[in-house]
Formats: structure tokens, sequence, C-alpha cells
């Protein structure tokens, strides 16, 4: 499935769209992490954070309890 799922065109089309909003937020390496409210799956106006690379669980959930406020 998973080499059938690759030969889709929305497949291409969608790590397309990922490059193009990493490249547009200076994401340059990975892990990146952005925390920021979104109920229902729709970001919901707010301050966002930015985590570039690694960060402990202790850091991310912190965030993760600003972001929620």
């Amino acid at each position: 499935k998973l080499q059938a799922d690759m030969k889709d065109p929305a497949f291409d089309k969608e790590l397309e769209n990922n490059l193009k909003l990493a490249e547009s937020l200076h994401l340059v390496g990975t892990p990146a992490f952005i925390i920021a409210k979104t109920p229902n799956g729709v970001y919901q106006d707010g301050h966002p954070y930015f985590v570039p690379g690694g960060a402990s669980e202790e850091s991310l959930a912190e965030l993760i309890k600003k972001a929620q406020a």
C-alpha cells in the first residue's frame, strides 16, 4: 500500500506544500516544533511558539500550557 500511495500525485503535492511552508517559516532542520492553540485543528489567534531543534519534555509541556491559556 505504501508503494502505491507514493505513486499518487497527491503525495508529491503534499510534500511540495510542506517544503514551501517550512521554507517560508525558515525551518532549516529537524526537529522543529511550532506550538499554538488549535481547537478542532484550526489555528486560533494568539502567540505561537517556535522551538528550533530538540527540547525537553518539560519545556514542551510548559509551552503547550502557555499556548492553551
